[in-house]
Formats: structure tokens, C-alpha cells, sequence
């Protein structure tokens, strides 16, 4: 997660930001900051609860349900890679049920430097308006500017509904559960579902969407795209626009809303996932220069009788801070299971396997490669893929894949994690006398995770990035520190 700080009118730098779980903001928070936020923050408006880091809205959510991944403003270069923004205003009033965020940023990279500003506000009635206005500082060329709106794929897959042009022409549609090779939606600028007695609709004015299905290059999400209207790929000097986005909740029952995290997040191991397996751990260069999932999505006929079928992953594509690096990872499921339906007998194989994607330099916390990668190997397994090579080659890196690898070809275990939206993940496998479960923090905060229901017998903990030392483990419970990854062994 990238922010810039600004002292006397000069960037200073971007810094890197740890995942963000902290408390609700209080009606007490109502005055301004006016320098960029140097942490995101908790925000309202009415019954959405959402996540505002690095000039964008996150995670936003309606008591349980996420009703949307993300909305922020994207400017692509000639190439399609996302120009990072630079910020020199980030102004944000919270309110316990509304909030007023100013922005103002510069993307600048080999093509073009665009300079934009943003009002963003968040009212007591479940509504949120999103308006920019930019313009080019340069001569430059682009291939998209716009505002940019994910449907994270794990609460949306199957979900109905609803497209609605500038002339308020109505088409039905649906959120695939399989990755789509084809655009999700075209030309609409409005999108409106219904989901749990709750009706949410997205729209802008100025510009049409185009929705696409991004578990293509990663992503665990769908994203509606619109363009500025420029006549792309040149962009002229002074070129001027303005977009607004409105989202708009109603129908959400008056509840509490929920902590982003609770005082404990409760685990319970339970039954084998069907077809879930550890997959082989092979060296990074194992796989060579496998095919992009996207090149083999949209040329099926190709490959859809092989036996084997290879292909990269990475879970940073489109942008590359922590959040998204680790939201990406239950991606390379759907990715799997679309394989497999179209080639049964096939053996899957995934890699090279990539944490930073296209931006190399990207630093990461202390821990979080660790974590990471254990957690991708849950994923991985829940795809029930056979045989994977990370491109990984951090030490902590390196140390969970070597640990993991005596475990080839056991059975996953189902592991429940409450409450939903929790900052640690579980998973779990069965040997020979033995039950291990694995508790990895995603997040840069400390976590205290209770283990119900134990299997009964002896009890290990080994921290895994750490020298691996055993501790005694008290009432079935544990602190994790940031970034965390615990094996917990119980031996009948």
C-alpha cells in the first residue's frame, strides 16, 4: 500500500503501509486531517462500513455481506500498467455515519503525467458520491482513465443482476461462478443487484462501464470500468474532465455494525474438502515460461483435451499493495476448477508463482512473504492442484515451502474461521496419528486466535518464521504476531 507525504509543497516519498485493523471511528472523530493519512482509516456512511487507504475505498460492507471490493480513480499507460498516484492532499472527515474525504494526486510515468482531485462523500442513508476531475499535464498517451468499481468474486459469484444504459435500457445478467472469458458486461452506466433485502446500485452519468472478469490476471474480483471520454491513446496537454460515481444502499436492517476485528477470532477444524489435496512443491524454474491463465481462458479449443495443463499466477497485476496481494489469493481456485471443467483428465500445474507480479521492488513487512506464501499453498490445495513452483526467494519464503513439502498429497481439512471477515485464516491436514493446523495473520496487527472443539491429545505450537521452536500451548489459544504463521500439532 503506497501513500506519499507531502512537507512544505515537496514529496517527500511513498512509504508502505501494513494492513489495517483497527477500531470503528467515533462520532468524536469529526475533525479534518489535512496532511495524507499515514494510516487508512474506518469509515461510515449509514449502514456501509469500508476501509479508505491509499485513495481509495475498500472492502466495502452492509453488516456481513461485501457488497463491493473496491472503488478508486485508475489511470493506465500506452502498455495497460497502472501509473501509481502520488498524493499531495488527503484530507479526510469521519463521522460516525457519514464521511467528507479531499484528495488531490499526480500519476506521472513515461507516457503521461495526469493530475487529478477528488471529493468523496459518504451520507447517513447508505449513499456515497465518488467525483473527480482531472487533467493532463502532458502531451501523453493512455489506454484507460477512469473510475474504476471491483465486485469481489467470492460474495457476487452466481449473484443476478442488472444493467441499465444512458437510455435506461434494462439487461439481465450474472456474475459467473467459472472465469469468463468474456467481457461480464458492456456499455452500461449503471449496475443494481438485490442480495439479502438489500438493493445496491452503482452508477455514472457521464461515461459507459465495461465489466470484465479480472480472475483472468489474478484478481479475486469482477471489474466496471469506465473511461474518461479522451480520444485514447493520445492525450492532449490541458485535456479537462470530470466523472461522479453514486453508489446507493437501501433495505439494510438498523443493526450494530460489526468490528473489523473482534476481541478473538475462533477456528474449528472439521471433515476432508472433497478433492483437496497438498500439491507437489517443485523448484522456481520448474514450470519455464508457462502461459499466462488469461491466454489459456480465451483459447480453449487449444488445450482443452491435454492431459496437463500449466500456467503462472500472481496475485499482483493490477496494483500492488498488501491488501490486494493477499485478497487475490482464493483467485487461483476459480482459476483450477475452470481448467478442470473444461479438461477433466488434466493434470494442473501452476507456476511460476509470483507474490509482487510487475512490480518487483515492491517491499513487503517483516513476515508477510511467510505468510503469503502459506496461505497460497491453502488455496492452491483447495483448487486441488498437483504440482506448483513459487518464484519466491525471500528466506521466509523459502522456509514455508519446505516445510509444507512432507505434506504433498495429504488431505485438506475444512477449517471454520468466525467471525467472517477475519484478519487470520486456518487451515488444516490429517497424517498418520496426527491432526495440524496452520493459523496464518494476514494482517500487520497482533491477533488472538481460540482453537474450539481441539481433537484431544498432546499439543505442539511451532511458529514457522522463527526458529521453530515448540511452545506449550494454554486453553487452546494463541497470540499471533504480525504476519504470523503457527503450526499447531495435536498427537493422540
Amino acid at each position: 500500500m503506497i501513500l506519499a507525504l507531502k512537507t512544505d509543497s515537496i514529496v517527500l516519498a511513498c512509504v508502505l503501509l501494513s494492513l489495517f485493523t483497527s477500531a470503528t471511528a467515533t462520532a468524536a472523530d469529526t475533525q479534518p486531517s489535512t496532511q495524507p493519512e499515514a494510516e487508512p482509516v474506518m469509515l461510515h456512511a449509514g449502514p456501509i462500513q469500508l476501509k479508505f487507504a491509499d485513495g481509495e475505498l475498500r472492502y466495502l460492507r452492509v453488516g456481513d455481506r461485501e457488497i463491493m471490493r473496491r472503488i478508486y480513480f485508475g489511470v493506465r499507460d500506452v502498455s495497460m500498467g497502472t501509473e501509481l498516484p502520488v498524493f499531495s492532499q488527503m484530507e479526510v472527515t469521519p463521522g460516525d455515519d457519514h464521511f467528507q474525504i479531499h484528495l488531490t494526486a499526480a500519476c506521472s510515468g513515461r507516457s503521461l503525467r495526469y493530475d487529478w482531485s477528488a471529493e468523496i462523500t459518504g451520507s447517513a442513508d447508505g449513499t456515497i458520491v465518488f467525483r473527480v476531475t482531472g487533467a493532463a499535464a502532458t502531451d501523453g498517451t493512455s489506454r484507460r482513465i477512469g473510475l474504476c468499481v471491483l465486485y469481489g468474486a467470492a460474495a457476487m459469484g452466481g449473484q443476478k443482476f442488472e444493467l441499465l444504459d444512458k437510455n435506461g435500457q434494462i439487461t439481465q445478467g450474472q456474475f459467473p461462478l467459472l472465469v469468463s472469458p468474456t467481457l461480464v458486461g458492456k456499455q452500461f452506466n449503471t449496475l443494481r443487484y438485490s442480495a439479502d433485502g438489500l438493493k445496491v446500485q452503482c452508477g455514472v452519468a457521464e461515461s459507459p462501464f465495461d465489466m470484465e472478469d479480472q480472475r483472468n490476471y489474478g484478481d479475486s474480483s469482477f471489474k466496471a470500468y469506465n473511461l474518461l471520454p479522451y480520444p485514447y491513446p493520445k492525450i492532449a496537454k490541458g485535456s479537462h474532465l470530470t466523472q461522479t460515481l453514486t453508489l446507493s444502499v437501501a433495505g439494510a436492517a438498523p443493526t450494530t455494525q460489526p468490528q473489523w476485528d473482534a476481541a478473538a477470532t475462533h477456528v474449528r477444524i472439521g471433515s476432508p474438502i472433497a478433492g483437496a489435496t497438498f500439491p507437489a512443491i517443485g523448484s522456481r524454474n520448474t514450470f519455464g515460461g508457462a502461459a499466462s491463465f488469461v491466454s489459456l481462458n480465451q483459447h480453449r479449443d487449444k488445450w482443452k483435451d491435454s492431459t496437463a495443463v500449466t500456467w503462472s499466477w500472481t496475485t499482483a497485476t493490477h496494483l500492488p499493495d498488501d491488501d490486494v496481494a493477499m485478497e487475490n489469493l482464493p483467485a487461483i481456485v476459480d482459476q483450477a476448477h475452470t481448467i478442470k471443467s473444461l479438461a477433466p483428465r488434466a493434470l494442473l500445474r501452476v507456476g511460476p508463482i509470483s507474490m509482487n507480479g510487475r512490480w518487483p521492488r515492491i517491499e513487503r513487512p517483516a513476515g508477510f512473504a511467510a505468510a503469503w506464501s502459506a496461505d497460497a499453498l491453502k488455496y492452491l490445495a483447495i483448487g486441488n492442484v498437483d504440482e506448483v513452483a513459487f518464484a519466491e526467494t525471500t528466506p521466509e519464503a523459502q522456509r514455508m515451502l519446505t516445510l509444507f513439502q512432507p505434506f504433498t498429497g495429504k488431505p485438506l481439512l475444512d477449517v471454520k474461521v468466525e467471525p467472517r471477515f477475519a484478519s487470520v485464516d486456518a487451515f488444516a491436514a490429517a497424517d498418520i496419528g496426527t491432526t495440524v493446523l496452520w493459523l496464518v495473520n494476514r494482517s500487520g496487527n497482533t491477533q488472538h486466535v481460540v482453537i474450539d472443539g481441539a481433537p484431544a491429545g498432546a499439543v505442539q505450537v511451532i511458529r514457522l518464521p522463527t526458529a521453530g521452536v515448540p511452545e506449550a500451548l494454554a486453553a487452546e489459544s494463541i497470540d499471533l504476531a504480525p504476519f504470523d504463521v503457527c503450526e499447531v500439532t495435536f498427537s493422540r
